[in-house]
């Protein structure tokens, strides 16, 4: 497995015009094609923003982003926070693509990037309603996000991707 990058090595800045897109390709084509033709059209449709993490000048991972709620059922609720039991709908941030250059797989870049989202979504709570990041998980990645503490969500289960959340609240790494 190769090294992992060291987090000062990195950073993630929001995807501009400017950006070269056409020389990222990860091991999903539906990513790469969202990245390289869509990404940029979400954006200034106000629809969802794509951060890009850059090492050593090349975009080696994006994230894309948008708001979001998420209809919770009793039991979950009472788990996330006994004192919004009324609260049938989460405010949250969604993760609505994450993908990491093939190249640099297994480095830590996704991991940069969702402590680097779920630090931000932190800090825009204080000024706004958000308390979950969301995310519709590929199948065969859900155990990837539940090492950083998402959980699969109940209501949800019977989808192909099912959906996860963390509460920006109890996650131990922001």
């Amino acid at each position: 497995m190769p090294d992992k990058i060291p987090y000062e090595e990195f950073s993630l800045i929001k995807l501009e015009k400017i950006h070269e897109r056409t020389l990222f390709s990860c091991k999903d084509d539906d990513l790469t094609d969202f990245f390289k033709e869509d990404s940029l059209t979400y954006q200034e449709k106000n629809a969802a923003v794509t951060y890009i993490c850059i090492h050593k000048e090349k975009i080696v991972g994006f994230v894309t982003i948008a708001t979001c709620s998420v209809s919770i059922k009793l039991d979950e609720r009472q788990e996330i926070d006994k004192g919004l039991k009324e609260l049938s709908e989460f405010p949250g941030i969604r993760i609505a693509r994450l993908a990491t250059h093939a190249d640099y797989e297994g480095r830590g870049i996704g991991e940069y990037m969702i402590k680097k989202i779920a630090k931000r979504a932190l800090e825009i709570s204080a000024q706004i309603g958000l308390r979950l990041i969301i995310i519709d998980s590929k199948p065969h990645v859900a155990g990837w996000y539940e090492k950083f503490g998402f959980k699969k969500l109940e209501k949800y289960k019977t989808r192909q991707n099912p959906v996860m959340y963390i509460d920006l609240l109890k996650a131990s790494y922001i």
